[in-house]
């Protein structure tokens, strides 16, 4: 893993640990179940609508678990990994858990991963891994 990957998430991992101090774990939720109407006036909090079984919309809440900003909206997307990827998240999912006896949610992984490669592309744009890796074809 390289180092500023690895800082990254143990930057992450301690934003979790203190929402964990102050009684929560991150990948819980005080949300209710979904409801099938909007949030009133009282309601602030980050919400999304979420395709049920039925037509109708559900309003679920969101609490961010990667140390981003509230405003930033989750969208479920499919996209295809290579499974040696997959076996490195998983694995390094549980050597972090082991490590810090915190629960990480592999998302976050995922999500910082992509952060980190957006901040690269906007910092050096055709020097960027992005470019030089799939349109440059540099090894």
């Amino acid at each position: 893993m390289s180092e500023s990957l690895w800082q990254a998430v143990q930057a992450e991992v301690d934003k979790q640990r203190g929402q964990a101090k102050r009684g929560r774990r991150p990948d819980q939720t005080s949300a209710p179940s979904p409801v099938h109407s909007e949030p009133t006036d009282d309601d602030r909090k980050e919400v999304r609508k979420v395709e049920g079984p039925s037509t109708r919309p559900q309003v679920r809440e969101l609490v961010p678990t990667s140390g981003r900003p509230p405003e930033r909206l989750i969208e479920r997307r499919p996209y295809d990994f290579y499974r040696d990827q997959v076996f490195w998240l998983k694995e390094t999912k549980l050597d972090l858990e082991k490590r810090y006896g915190q629960t990480i949610p592999a998302n976050a992984i995922v999500q910082l991963a992509l952060d980190l490669l957006i901040e690269d592309y906007k910092r050096h744009g055709d020097r960027s891994k992005l470019v030089l890796k799939l349109i440059a074809k540099e090894t």
